[in-house]
């Protein structure tokens, strides 16, 4: 039995994640009023154009303490500065929500909130999201079957965290999980960080190959298309994500060295062998994950 639609959504950052939840929770009707929030000029007349949002602001203002949710869609820099933002208009009842990629520096700075606000802050973190910045690059399947991670703070109370579930299930989520938030940081450096770290890698790699045949450029096939897809994403999100993140990261970056020590040990050895097992060992491992 589908739940019935909050009376106001607010949803502060209109790039391609802050979008693609105003669009589809306007197509499906998730809330009476939706709220868009942005500094852009150009993004709030696009998404007003698009029809995606009811109305839109150039920033956060005393209606925000109306809401019933508020998505904080904006870098996790900005997280911090955007809750300072709200809590002199905060009502108890309005759900917060952010969906930054990092979320122990996010933890630290609530205790600078009112208790009585940060008992309604959960954090959230769906795990999709376009390649491309902007409100453009926003997509109406988007949250299609993605998992979701749910991440209470301190201070969370329990009844917010199966009201962000629930948001979630209807965006097209489907797999959540509870984590703390130096869990999710440890998962994320893994999972997402590292395999950004990699795409850009690679890529610098082999244009450092091409330069000496720029044929090399047009020979690229599926294989280097899917490991350098992230690539094309935004650099400074990205390095801020890194640098917020840097100590796990750190770690994650350490650990794929090793290995690709170990596979550069294995060329070298005389029979195939080991190279086979370690390959044999990997393939086992990667039908384990949910790619």
């Amino acid at each position: 039995m589908p739940s019935p639609p909050l009376n106001k959504l607010v949803v502060i950052g209109l790039g391609g994640m802050g979008a693609s939840i105003a669009r589809i929770a306007k197509t499906r009707g998730l809330a009476r009023q939706i709220i868009g929030v942005d500094s852009d000029v150009h993004t709030r007349d696009l998404v007003r154009e698009r029809g995606w949002v009811d109305l839109v602001w150039g920033a956060p203002n005393v209606q925000c303490g109306k809401a019933d949710m508020i998505i904080v869609a904006t870098p996790v820099s900005s997280v911090p500065s955007t809750l300072t933002l709200l809590s002199p208009w905060h009502e108890p009842g309005t759900v917060i929500t952010e969906i930054a990629g990092v979320k122990s520096q996010i933890q630290s700075e609530l205790t600078a909130l009112p208790e009585r606000m940060q008992a309604w802050i959960g954090g959230s973190h769906p795990l999709c999201g376009p390649e491309r910045s902007g409100p453009l690059a926003s997509r109406s399947d988007l949250f299609a079957g993605s998992p979701c991670l749910i991440v209470p703070y301190r201070r969370t109370a329990r009844a917010v965290l199966p009201l962000l579930k629930n948001f979630w299930r209807q965006l097209g989520c489907h797999t959540f999980v509870h984590v703390t938030p130096s869990r999710h940081d440890q998962w994320m450096a893994h999972i997402s960080h590292l395999p950004h770290v990699i795409a850009w890698a690679l890529t610098q790699t082999t244009e450092s190959a091409s330069s000496k045949n720029t044929a090399l450029k047009k020979m690229t096939g599926p294989s280097f298309r899917d490991a350098t897809r992230v690539a094309a994403s935004s650099p400074k999100l990205w390095a801020e994500i890194f640098r917020t993140n840097r100590r796990e990261l750190r770690t994650a970056i350490e650990a794929l060295r090793r290995e690709l020590a170990q596979v550069s040990k294995r060329l070298n050895q005389s029979t195939p062998r080991d190279l086979i097992k370690w390959i044999e060992q990997a393939s086992r491992c990667h039908g384990r994950f949910g790619s």
